[in-house]
């Protein structure tokens, strides 16, 4: 079952930002925490988790630095959620046979169609609520 976390939260924050800076250059641990408001050294254990999942890339030294490993446009949210929390799948703990199991099934599904929205389409979405104005009168 989907179980999210500050992990999950900070490593998307994360990704966002690497996401709005993509083809940018490479930015640095300090910047992502703290634009984001990310603990620095809880960010470097997400990064080096995204890391491993392979949806960031780092290079090391003065001007090193990290970004995206691939386009924000082929990157999902479903993706970023899984590197940091594990895959989102019905829970174990009902019988292949329960038809419980199959109500599951079909919300694990529907939660992980609802997560496969890009980073691209999310840095879209931030970018028109941004610009939404409010009058008051």
């Amino acid at each position: 079952m989907l179980t999210t976390t500050k992990k999950s939260y900070y490593g998307v924050l994360a990704l966002i930002d690497l996401a709005y800076h993509f083809e940018k250059g490479l930015l640095q641990i300090k910047e992502i925490a703290g634009r984001n408001n990310i603990p620095r050294n809880y960010l470097e254990q997400l990064l080096n988790r995204l890391l491993k999942s392979g949806l960031i890339r780092s290079i090391r030294g003065t001007k090193g630095g990290y970004a995206l490993a691939k386009d924000p446009s082929t990157i999902t949210l479903l993706q970023v959620i899984e590197a940091m929390e594990g895959e989102v799948s019905p829970s174990d703990f009902w019988s292949e046979f329960s038809p419980v199991e199959k109500i599951f099934s079909r919300v694990s599904s529907n939660v992980r169609d609802l997560l496969s929205v890009s980073l691209k389409e999310l840095l879209e979405q931030k970018s028109k609520s941004d610009n939404i104005s409010i009058y008051y009168i």
